[in-house]
């Protein structure tokens, strides 16, 4: 019983990946390139650009990877 909710809250937070993955995306991209959000922030920049090509990257791989997900979870 506990492992079936476990895995129903995953799926759950995979499904909602999709709108809060842009904000964690951009957390660590600023982070990593140790760059102050309120540079990407203000104007058009390189780094705006990296963020929204990473952004699409995932939403890629999430396009490619919910329909095995979807149908595995029907199966359980």
């Amino acid at each position: 019983m506990l492992l079936g909710a476990l895995r129903s809250l995953l799926l759950t937070l995979w499904r909602f990946s999709i709108i809060y993955s842009s904000i964690v995306i951009a957390w660590l991209y600023c982070h990593i390139m140790n760059v102050d959000f309120e540079i990407v922030d203000t104007g058009t920049n390189q780094h705006k650009t990296i963020i929204v090509g990473l952004y699409l990257v995932y939403l890629g791989l999430w396009w490619w990877l919910n329909p095995y997900l979807a149908r595995n979870r029907r199966q359980n």
